[in-house]
């Protein structure tokens, strides 16, 4: 897949968890900056489902940008204050040039975890870019 380089006019930032235990034991989960690249950012049809008795919306994306050797579906990829979640990663010419990943942004976002608490007792509490859960 031969690319202009003025359709990848988008910046994207890609990022990774990093876990961290805090000085009560507690594990925080924050998104740490790999990279930012250029790419090109499509929307797909979005599609709403009811989930937890609420109207969920989930906005698909298909994001082409140049290869990037150790990027991988537990990461996402930020674009102007939007996150998305990798779902799936195509190495679009097999030749390592580029690559086409299809995102989601919406429910399925990593950092959109509401307060709850488990049975076992597990509270995960959603702080922005972070996420702190106790056991």
């Amino acid at each position: 897949m031969k690319i202009r380089a003025g359709r990848l006019r988008q910046r994207l930032t890609l990022q990774t968890q990093v876990e961290t235990r805090t000085a009560t034991g507690d594990v925080s989960i924050a998104w740490t900056t790999d990279s930012t690249v250029w790419g090109s950012i499509e929307p797909r049809s979005g599609r709403e489902f009811l989930a937890a008795s609420q109207t969920q919306n989930e906005i698909p994306v298909r994001i082409v940008m140049r290869y990037h050797a150790t990027i991988a579906d537990s990461w996402r990829i930020v674009n102007d204050g939007l996150s998305y979640s990798i779902i799936s990663i195509t190495n679009s010419d097999m030749r390592d040039h580029m690559m086409e990943i299809l995102c989601s942004q919406g429910v399925m976002e990593k950092d959109s975890l509401p307060l709850f608490v488990v049975n076992s007792g597990v509270q995960i509490v959603n702080s922005g870019n972070s996420v702190v859960y106790t056991a």
